[in-house]
């Protein structure tokens, strides 16, 4: 009964996902989540860190991804989409043909303590002090080729994952090594955001992931 469910979302989701994209009424919100759809795809079926390091290989940082793919699951946050990523891509599209990354330092500095709260909120763990990391990675595109939200959100992922950097921070290890040491499984959150501006024709998109530590 539970296979039946999965496969039935799996189902729904990819053809919502599937979509013609009508550039004159762009789903934002569609498009983000066909977005995060496609990242948590890409981290399940991943066989190798950025630069091509193997997981078999990797025993420092990564010792047990290959042993449980639950470590590979980052985990979807409506605060941070809410609160920074969608802020984060806005301030990308006001640029134009522009692409920079919005400076939040003094914001995660001052704010650390709110960041951990919310990205823990409804989580397990077992230390009650944990760091919080933020993470972004940065897409855009002057087109209107895609024809649909799932083949935009795949292209997107494939596009970061060609830069050494942006490919490290996307396949990188996302989970608690302390927590994991106490038998419990605690990755990252995380939240995408794609917009499209019809006046300048250009697709953006931002992801954001708060590394738990």
């Amino acid at each position: 009964m539970k296979k039946l469910i999965y496969t039935l979302i799996l189902f729904i989701s990819s053809s919502v996902y599937s979509q013609t994209i009508d550039y004159n009424n762009f789903d934002e919100r569609k498009a983000s989540l066909a977005l995060a759809d496609a990242y948590l795809n890409f981290r399940d079926t991943i066989t190798c860190h950025a630069l091509g390091v193997p997981e078999s290989n990797y025993s420092i940082m990564s010792p047990d991804l290959n042993k449980n793919k639950l470590l590979r699951k980052v985990v979807w946050n409506e605060w941070v989409y809410k609160n920074v990523t969608q802020k984060n891509c806005e301030y990308a599209m006001s640029l134009g043909d522009n692409l920079i990354h919005k400076d939040v330092e003094k914001w995660y500095k001052e704010n650390q303590s709110l960041i951990t709260k919310e990205v823990l909120k409804g989580r397990k763990y077992s230390n009650p002090i944990h760091k919080v990391a933020y993470n972004e990675v940065m897409f855009q595109h002057k087109s209107t080729k895609y024809k649909t939200y799932e083949e935009l959100a795949s292209a997107i992922i494939r596009c970061l994952d060609k830069s050494d950097i942006h490919s490290g921070i996307i396949r990188g290890r996302k989970y608690s090594v302390t927590e994991y040491r106490n038998g419990v499984v605690l990755t990252a959150a995380f939240a995408s955001n794609v917009k499209y501006d019809k006046n300048i024709n250009y697709i953006k998109a931002v992801i954001n992931i708060i590394d738990i530590e």
